[in-house]
């Protein structure tokens, strides 16, 4: 596979003493053709890490989803890197073998009790199921700035894979990789500052994607 998008993601939590953790997400989207890239963050104020990775991926893949309507492509083929092997589980594991999804309301795992952030998990589902995204997800190490053997590891990851990306795209991965991650933390961290907003940053999760 090679991409024509690559959505790197990252989330950050701080759990100052006597307030509301803050917590943030980031997606940086990159043409792979182009090597021009938007990112798209904010905070979410008292959200669990899980939560905040996997709202990095689906504002990431909102993006696109837009996107490919706007340009008038077919078919986009997405490369979603996160270093959360949780979320990516949850997506190429758990939903399509372990977990009950029988009751689309109140979905169930393997031991019966019901899988936390569920609504989120079923907007990303729906997105997912677009027959005009093709979407791979691969897990990376998110601090991999200036270690040469994690950034070996990472490429030769992608190739087991069978994702294939030019010399010009391997050069800026790395990068972009780590503008998602500095850009969560110092959001997580500017709201340290302002701890009385925390509670209206919370996301509102709608029904309609």
């Amino acid at each position: 596979m090679t991409p024509d998008y690559i959505i790197f993601t990252d989330a950050s939590v701080i759990l100052p003493k006597d307030c509301l953790h803050s917590s943030a997400y980031a997606s940086v989207i990159l043409n792979y053709n182009s090597l021009n890239y938007t990112v798209i963050s904010g905070p979410l104020a008292n959200r669990s890490i899980v939560f905040c990775e996997c709202w990095a991926i689906y504002q990431g893949l909102r993006y696109l989803k837009k996107l490919r309507k706007d340009i008038g492509k077919d078919k986009l083929k997405i490369l979603v890197v996160s270093d959360s092997k949780l979320i990516i589980n949850t997506f190429t594991q758990w939903i399509k073998y372990s977990w009950d999804l029988s009751d689309w309301s109140n979905w169930k795992k393997s031991d019966n009790t019901p899988v936390l952030n569920q609504e989120l998990y079923r907007k990303m589902y729906h997105i997912l199921s677009n027959e005009h995204l093709k979407v791979r997800f691969t897990h990376i190490n998110s601090h991999s700035k200036g270690n040469s053997s994690k950034q070996k590891a990472i490429f030769a990851k992608l190739e087991r894979d069978k994702i294939h990306l030019s010399d010009a795209a391997k050069k800026i991965f790395i990068d972009m990789n780590d503008v998602a991650d500095k850009t969560a933390h110092e959001i997580a961290v500017s709201q340290i500052k302002h701890p009385t907003t925390l509670e209206i940053l919370r996301p509102k999760l709608k029904r309609k994607d």
